[in-house]
């Protein structure tokens, strides 16, 4: 599975050099968080399923973090769609159409990640043919590890 912050679309090599110099700056300081994902959904519709998710409304740490990169890519002129970010882990795509969504939404209706470690952002791209979607890691961009190890004298 994965977490997507932002989607671009299309982009040329000298755009992810930019894209990848950006997030580094902006994350050089930004700690290692938790994130919790437990309502398991299908989107778009019941209807037109094509993709399972864990969803949360209260990923405050996730939600910050993709404004602030958002934020500044689009000072830097990249272009994004006008909708509210929606948390949510990716589980899987659906290729064929399924009889009974109601059904594997049930068998999902337990399924949570609940403290899941968030320690690198990827930079990445998405290959899509016919018959599959494969992603590439372009860069990693880990975060900052808060853990603090402490000496203690007795």
């Amino acid at each position: 599975f994965h977490i997507t912050l932002f989607f671009l679309g299309s982009v040329e090599e000298p755009q992810i050099a930019k894209i990848t110099a950006i997030s580094k700056l902006l994350l050089k300081n930004h700690k290692i968080f938790t994130a919790r994902f437990t309502n398991s959904e299908v989107y778009p519709s019941f209807k037109d399923a094509k993709l399972v998710w864990l969803r949360s409304a209260s990923n405050f740490d996730l939600v910050s973090l993709q404004e602030k990169i958002v934020t500044q890519l689009k000072l830097h002129g990249f272009k994004f769609e006008n909708r509210i970010y929606l948390p949510h882990a990716t589980l899987g795509q659906i290729k064929k159409p399924i009889k009974n969504v109601e059904s594997l939404m049930k068998d999902l209706s337990t399924l949570m990640l609940d403290g899941f470690l968030i320690s690198h952002i990827d930079i990445m791209e998405s290959i899509q043919t016919k018959k599959e979607s494969t992603y590439k890691i372009l860069f990693r961009v880990p975060l900052e590890n808060s853990i603090v190890s402490k000496n203690i004298f007795v």
